[in-house]
């Protein structure tokens, strides 16, 4: 089993190649749960921050900061991307920093799944911040597409650090009405 590949035509000294045990994944289905370790950086990008290493981002991946995450992280660099589920508990104080210097809000799109979607457990603490940047278009944005839903009953919080600046374009979007639950934790 495996499988050849021939480039060009053989009298014109084609290039010829034989792979055995090739694996393409069907990404659309796979799932995988990661945990932040912000063991290396404080980069959301890097792959070593994640257990397991978080080196192919997918639209269905689960991200979770919990009691195996540091207590208070720092997360930087935020780029605009689709997840599955985020889930911060265990205590945790999770403060998300845009992508500085490109002008833009990060957005973090999640996707239905099974369950809720964006979860602060009681106790958690999740903030939105940014890197000292001047540009006033710089920011966090959690947007909830249509059959996401979430819970927050830990705390929620827009802040702006950068105070040589007006206020930022921080959100929590959902698409659907009632998608977003808060409760008194």
């Amino acid at each position: 089993c495996g499988l050849y590949w021939q480039h060009g035509a053989p009298a014109s000294g084609a290039t010829n190649a034989w792979f055995e045990y090739i694996s393409i994944p069907n990404s659309s289905s796979v799932s995988t749960t990661y945990t932040w370790n912000g063991s290396i950086s404080t980069d959301y990008q890097v792959a070593g921050n994640w257990t397991p290493l978080r080196d192919c981002p997918r639209p269905n991946d689960i991200l979770q900061f919990n009691a195996s995450s540091p207590a208070a992280s720092n997360v930087t660099n935020l780029p605009t991307q689709t997840n599955s589920p985020l889930l911060i508990s265990g205590n945790r104080t999770v403060n998300y920093r845009d992508a500085g210097g490109d002008a833009a809000a990060s957005t973090l799109t999640l996707q239905g799944a099974t369950g809720a979607d964006f979860v602060i457990e009681a106790g958690s603490v999740f903030e939105h911040d940014l890197a000292a940047t001047n540009s006033a278009n710089e920011g966090v944005v959690i947007s909830l597409i249509t059959g996401t839903t979430g819970t927050v009953s830990g705390n929620l919080t827009f802040r702006n650090s950068n105070t040589g600046t007006a206020g930022r374009p921080h959100a929590l979007l959902a698409a659907d009405a009632n998608a977003v639950t808060v409760t008194n934790g």
